[in-house]
């Protein structure tokens, strides 16, 4: 009875890849998997806020802190817990290498980027900025911090395309890093640089606790 009943499960699972890929023309989320990369300087006081919201997510798998070498007890802090992997670097390489080792440490198809020095993230902006990736609805997210609405709205209009929350797909990572940050572009310019000349979607999304 047992056999049987894994043999339906199984079967079951099949129907659904089937009915997804086929007729939806996507890959089901829980074959997806999101890798959190956070570059974290002296933030031992404040990365708890990051990870611990993360250790709610539905969905992120891995959690990798890259300690660019910091002075304090941010490894420490990061690696009382148990699902997070903690690089810590020899010397200090500065954020965007950081992200690059982090990278290249991490399993995910899919990977989101977080600054360690966030407060009032909530599990919920992390999966609202995931979401429209792993779903395909678009390339790449950055988050609009709530609070910052106003002012960039209505005093300074402008795009948060320079934040420091992403989202994308790996392999697109690499080929920013082997295009337009080799140009001189910084991350978060080289990033949104690479879409728009590929002609592939950004999405805004406003976080609502930050």
């Amino acid at each position: 009875n047992k056999g049987k009943k894994s043999l339906e499960k199984i079967a079951m699972f099949i129907l659904f890849c089937y009915f997804n890929i086929s007729v939806c023309g996507k890959i089901p989320i829980m074959t997806r998997t999101t890798s959190v990369i956070i570059p974290a300087f002296n933030e031992g006081e404040r990365i708890k806020n990051v990870i611990e919201p993360l250790l709610n997510s539905k969905l992120t798998d891995e959690i990798i802190v890259v300690d660019d070498f910091s002075t304090d007890n941010t490894s420490e802090v990061a690696s009382k817990y148990p699902r997070v992997k903690v690089i810590r670097m020899t010397e200090n390489i500065g954020k965007t290498k950081s992200l690059l080792e982090g990278v290249n440490n991490s399993k995910g198809e899919y990977l989101l980027y977080l600054d360690a020095d966030l407060s009032g993230l909530t599990s919920d902006d992390i999966d609202n900025l995931i979401r429209p990736v792993i779903n395909g609805d678009a390339d790449q997210t950055n988050s609009f911090r709530k609070k910052e609405y106003f002012f960039f709205t209505y005093i300074i209009p402008g795009n948060p395309i320079l934040s420091g929350e992403k989202c994308m797909n790996k392999a697109d990572f690499y080929k920013i890093m082997g295009s337009t940050y080799k140009s001189g572009y910084d991350f978060e310019l080289s990033a949104n640089k690479y879409f728009l000349d590929n002609n592939k979607a950004i999405a805004v999304v406003i976080a609502e606790s930050l």
